[in-house]
């Protein structure tokens, strides 16, 4: 593990791809982890002695192994904590009703509950061991807290938009500014599949991380330390794929694509991946807001199903 000043870097399996995230591992008199989706091996040695666990939000990469701490105290931004609550609030705020309906969200909680996965093509999606977590949550934090691991003392940055509740991490003492799902190495570019996304905040928010004092960035999926100027340029670049996906929906809407026509296309996910039922869930929202943020905009008027582009 890479440290910096008794702060540990645990790096996520595969690279840190989804399903998997980097955890912050804070050696101090509270021993804390931020983010728990590094991989179920990497937190052996040291599970017992956690007395704190702080979630970024609830999206299962990040939370994914809280089960394992079992004497820490689990807490999350006060926004998400509804959707930590049970499968069902988190099958909607994750965007399953927006997408699917209720009743898709009904059958998934009633399968997911089961040990055994019916549903072995769609991996992750039916595998009752990436959704253990849910439900075990003990408390809130708020934007601006500050939080106190004895000597190390670090600050909540509230960076909503991924999702309501997502939040960054600033140590003043180190530099540091822990990203979270900001990553800004990934040519994927920004994640809003969630119901409870917000595209504009997630352009907002991201000045708030280069408004920091912090000389260090990580982020919870590209493996790499960034100083701020290469941070700084690496995000830019980042929030353009959000304008290079809008021209892309507005090239299809000029050719008469309708709204399902857009979400089989394969925008922000590669097709090959739209068979899984989730991935078809974000890609499905993701298009969606798009298509409510250029209604606002005045860019596009339709009636639900099939738009066109206001000249």
């Amino acid at each position: 593990m890479e440290a910096i000043n008794k702060i540990y870097i645990i790096w996520g399996d595969k690279c840190g791809r989804f399903p998997f995230s980097n955890s912050l591992y804070i050696d101090d008199k509270i021993k804390t982890i931020i983010d728990t989706g590094a991989g179920y091996h990497k937190y052996s040695k040291f599970n017992r002695e956690i007395g704190l666990i702080i979630n970024s939000h609830y999206h299962l990469d990040h939370i994914r192994y809280n089960y394992l701490f079992s004497n820490a105290e689990i807490v999350i931004h006060e926004s998400d904590i509804s959707a930590m609550q049970d499968l069902n609030k988190f099958a909607k705020t994750y965007g399953g009703e927006l997408a699917f309906g209720s009743q898709w969200i009904d059958k998934w909680e009633k399968e997911i509950s089961s040990q055994a996965n019916k549903h072995p093509s769609q991996g992750f999606v039916y595998e009752s061991e990436y959704f253990k977590s849910i439900g075990k949550v003990h408390n809130t934090y708020s934007s601006g807290d500050k939080v106190s691991c004895g000597n190390i003392i670090f600050e909540i940055v509230h960076t909503p938009g991924h999702s309501a509740g997502h939040c960054s991490f600033f140590f003043p003492e180190q530099n540091l500014c822990f990203a979270t799902d900001y990553n800004v190495g990934s040519s994927f570019g920004p994640w809003y599949g969630g119901e409870d996304s917000d595209l504009g905040l997630l352009i907002q928010s991201a000045k708030k991380l280069i408004d920091l004092d912090a000389k260090y960035y990580i982020n919870s999926h590209d493996q790499q330390i960034y100083y701020k100027k290469d941070f700084s340029t690496k995000l830019e670049e980042f929030l353009q794929v959000i304008e290079v996906r809008e021209n892309q929906i507005l090239e299809l809407i000029e050719k008469g694509y309708s709204v399902k026509e857009l979400c089989n296309e394969g925008i922000i996910y590669s097709k090959k991946y739209l068979y899984l039922e989730w991935v078809k869930i974000w890609e499905t929202v993701m298009i969606i807001k798009h298509i409510n943020s250029l209604e606002k905009k005045g860019i596009l008027k339709g009636n639900g199903f099939r738009f066109e582009v206001q000249n």
